[in-house]
């Protein structure tokens, strides 16, 4: 746990280690190294999507290839590995569908080594199709030298301090304020994941639809997205409005 700790991983991060190794221990008889007290203690943090006017202000400050690479994210709900590892193979410019495969000879295996195919906006498929014209790699957003780019947080973390979008109040471990570096942590690659799952089920989309396309083992990961979703959406803003319209709340003094 210490090791893990210096090599920054988060305390939640630790604890899912910590757990996998206990059962790996207790299928060989081994119990009872740690108790409840020794085990990492963390706040399980609400989930979060961007809105509308943060991906409006986003995309209006970026670069062309920052806009199809954010908006591959949005559209795909992939995850940063499964972006990096993406190749134009997994791309069905007809179907319209995009697939996370394994690829091995990489060094990728999908996570429980799931593959699935997630079907994506038209526009998203017209401007990889464009892409594709001048592409001269097997993926679809190679790193400068060809291989996979391990770099899409910091291009977004740039990005959203060039917008202005940045929270001003983060502090970074060596004590930088996000006023005034490209260090927020508002700005993540997984919440695109999140923001998929939201705007796709306030269109509709069924919930175990939506665990399909995001790779979720447990139906249960997906409805904790979708909560925090319907907590900010005009049907609960309009059940809570209801609920409090007696008592004359937020009326004219």
């Amino acid at each position: 746990m210490a090791s893990l700790q210096e090599d920054g991983l988060g305390l939640r991060t630790i604890s899912n280690h910590i757990t996998r190794i206990g059962a790996l221990l207790r299928r060989h008889k081994i119990v009872d190294l740690l108790n409840n007290d020794d085990k990492p203690k963390y706040d399980e943090r609400e989930v979060e999507a961007y809105d509308s006017d943060q991906l409006t202000a986003l995309f209006a400050a970026a670069s062309p290839e920052e806009r199809m690479l954010f908006q591959f994210f949005l559209g795909t709900g992939f995850r940063e590995q499964e972006v990096m590892f993406c190749s134009w193979r997994n791309v069905d410019f007809s179907g319209k569908v995009i697939t996370v495969k394994s690829k091995p000879e990489l060094g990728f295996r999908p996570k429980d080594k799931q593959e699935r195919s997630v079907p994506v906006p038209d526009a998203l498929i017209a401007s990889l199709a464009n892409r594709r014209k001048h592409s001269t790699s097997m993926l679809v957003f190679p790193g400068p030298n060809g291989k996979p780019n391990g770099h899409f947080l910091r291009m977004l973390q740039k990005l959203a301090h060039r917008a202005k979008l940045n929270c001003s109040e983060c502090l970074t471990k060596a004590g930088k304020s996000c006023a005034k570096n490209s260090t927020c942590g508002d700005w993540g690659l997984h919440k695109f994941r999140k923001t998929f799952a939201t705007m796709h089920s306030e269109a509709g989309v069924p919930a175990p639809t939506i665990q399909r396309w995001l790779g979720h083992a447990s139906l249960s990961t997906t409805l904790r997205y979708l909560a925090a979703a319907d907590l900010r959406s005009e049907r609960t803003r309009s059940q809570v409005n209801t609920s409090f319209a007696a008592l004359g709340i937020g009326g004219a003094a």
